[in-house]
């Protein structure tokens, strides 16, 4: 008596030779093939965020590109940022993400960034007209004004863009009118909540004052200056501390608020805005009793919330709470 094909085939697994357990088989691996080629099981569409192994494999490093297009940032030794930069960028490179240089300069860096992040909406912020001839400026995005122009920065730039930016790096003049300003307005306005905020060539702080730079002269500068830039984001780091100090506390206004994270490193400031993540901890020092008497976070233990108006990112979290 012939036996059906199921069972016809010698040495098969056993949960081979059920059709309902075959048929599932047959949808995993369809699942699977799909995957590999890069298309979305459910939809049949392409994916962006699918990258293969041969592609990971065979694109180079910051450090590699740096090498190539040789932009100023990675080339002198007292900047070298691909030192630092793979840290917090190398999440991106498979992402589509939107991203602000300030300073175009000879467009270089904007090819380099191209390369390293293939899906990125590049933007760049000159006020030379003549950015927009480089190749690097072409291959972008371009807005051209001053960064320390307050009106221009909140009216035309923000409409233009659209802000959201998810990374903002600061490599315009250098000034500390210019680097505090920008802060002050895009890291608030439009840099997305969880973004970071990066801020190179500090070294400008300990100019003396009266060098020129880019056709103006350093207005404050030295090793113990107090109101430089970089001294300033060393009192930011107490406002990311607030909780144990001084709720109250700011050094250029609200915007201070929403740094969630400060870090330093040779030449290089890189702040991380907060998010809906970091609300619940805008809650009040637990252990206030427990605060030394100089510190005037020990006497807001009965504060229960900060006026809308005077800290934005209260606002923010109160949207996100509701």
């Amino acid at each position: 008596m012939e036996q059906p094909l199921f069972w016809s085939v010698r040495k098969v697994p056993w949960w081979f030779s059920s059709p309902p357990l075959f048929l599932l088989l047959g949808i995993l691996i369809g699942y699977g093939m799909r995957r590999m080629q890069g298309l979305n099981p459910m939809y049949g569409v392409e994916s962006t965020t699918v990258v293969s192994h041969r592609d990971v494999k065979s694109r180079k490093a910051l450090a590699e590109l740096a090498e190539i297009y040789k932009p100023s940032k990675f080339t002198f030794s007292h900047a070298a940022y691909q030192r630092f930069y793979p840290v917090i960028f190398e999440p991106y490179r498979d992402k589509e993400f939107k991203m602000l240089e300030i300073g175009i300069d000879t467009g270089s860096g904007s090819l380099l960034w191209k390369d390293y992040f293939p899906l990125v909406d590049l933007w760049g912020l000159d006020m030379n007209q003549a950015t927009l001839e480089t190749k690097g400026g072409q291959s972008i995005s371009m807005v051209i004004g001053s960064q320390s122009n307050r009106s221009f920065l909140e009216t035309d730039f923000l409409s233009v863009t659209g802000g959201g930016f998810d990374i903002i790096i600061d490599d315009g003049g250098h000034h500390f009118e210019q680097q505090s300003l920008s802060y002050q307005v895009l890291f608030e306005k439009a840099l997305k909540p969880g973004g970071w905020y990066i801020i190179e060539d500090i070294e400008t702080s300990f100019w003396g004052k009266g060098q020129a730079l880019y056709g103006s002269s350093i207005t404050r500068g030295g090793c113990e200056i107090k109101d430089t830039m970089f001294r300033a984001m060393q009192r930011l780091t107490e406002v990311v501390n607030k909780k144990f100090i001084d709720n109250d506390r700011t050094v250029f206004g609200s915007v201070d608020h929403w740094v969630k994270s400060i870090m330093f490193g040779s030449n290089i400031v890189i702040l991380q805005k907060k998010d809906e993540q970091d609300c619940f901890s805008e809650n009040l020092y637990t252990w206030p009793n427990r605060l030394a008497n100089d510190c005037p976070a020990a006497l807001q233990a009965n504060r229960t919330s900060y006026p809308a108006e005077k800290f934005t990112l209260h606002a923010f979290c109160s949207t996100v709470s509701d």
